[in-house]
Order: C-alpha cells, then sequence, then structure tokens
C-alpha cells in the first residue's frame, strides 16, 4: 500500500484528543534531550523547555533526536548497544516529486526501472497521487548528510 506521508500524518493527529493535539509542538529545534526521574526535558533553540514521558523525533535519517538518544544511552552506560554515530552509507542520490497520476496507471501501481549505467528509478501510485524517484549512482559512498544547491538540483534534472 502506497499512502503520502502527509495523509497518515492527518489522520494521526486527527485522532487526538483537543488535549494531546495542543501538546504537538511543530517546528522546534530541539539542542538537547535530558532525562528526569519523572520523565524527560526537551530544550530548544527558541529557549522553550517540555517535560513529557515520550519523546517522539520526526526528523529524517540523520536525526538529532536519535543523536540524542544515543548520547543519554551511553552515558548510562558506557557498553550500551546503540547504533554507530554514523549507522547509514549512502550510495546514490535522488531526484523526486509528486505528481498526478498518469493516464494509464491506477491506485497501488509500482514500476521500477533499472540499469546498468548506475541510473535508475521507481514510480509509486497512491490513492490520488503518484511519486517518481530518479537514483543516481553517487561518486563515491558516504556518511555524510548531504544538501543540494538549486544548481546542483537543475544540472542533475538535465543530466537525467
Amino acid at each position: 500500500m502506497t499512502f503520502h506521508r502527509q495523509d497518515v500524518l492527518k489522520i494521526l493527529y486527527d485522532n487526538l484528543s483537543d488535549a494531546d493535539r495542543a501538546r504537538v509542538l511543530l517546528s522546534k529545534k530541539v539542542v538537547d534531550v535530558k532525562t528526569r526521574p519523572d520523565g524527560v526535558e526537551v530544550l530548544c533553540a527558541d529557549g522553550s523547555v517540555h517535560h513529557g514521558t515520550i519523546v517522539i523525533g520526526a526528523d529524517g535519517v540523520h536525526s538529532k533526536t536519535l543523536g540524542f538518544m544515543r548520547k543519554l544511552a551511553l552515558e548510562a552506560s558506557h557498553d550500551a548497544a546503540v547504533n554507530p554515530e554514523k549507522p547509514y552509507t549512502a550510495y546514490y542520490k535522488c531526484m523526486w516529486g509528486t505528481v498526478p497520476i498518469p493516464t494509464g496507471l491506477n491506485p497501488g501501481d509500482h514500476l521500477d526501472c533499472h540499469s546498468d549505467v548506475g541510473v535508475s528509478s521507481m514510480f509509486l501510485t497512491g490513492r490520488d497521487k503518484g511519486w517518481f524517484f530518479m537514483f543516481g549512482l553517487l561518486d563515491k559512498p558516504t556518511q555524510a548528510r548531504m544538501d543540494y544547491s538549486d544548481d546542483d538540483k537543475e544540472a542533475y534534472a538535465q543530466e537525467l
């Protein structure tokens, strides 16, 4: 089943109570997480401090939240079973986009194309949208977070 992440988030949010919705914080930059006997304390870049019993970080594969959790585990026990500091290696870059479902495709279709020249593509359809992904082999594998400028994106689009 393929679905748009925003739709899933909306379903989850819409099913929270009003009290729980008030506790959902968006666009916060977390600068530290501390454990307390009664829960957790989250410090944000804007100076705000939030207390709770659970922290959920929806901040992607290069998660700051994961880094804070890893640090806390190692502080609690130097031999804690934690992921490596940089657990992911990227071999490909990806350009993606959201588009209307093209004529001839149906919700749930999934198309892949692979080649021997370092480029592959994927097209997925949800209920009312489609997503394309164009993958290209990086010059060398990396564990660093990659940020691309508008010029980089345009050059890759032209290359494709």
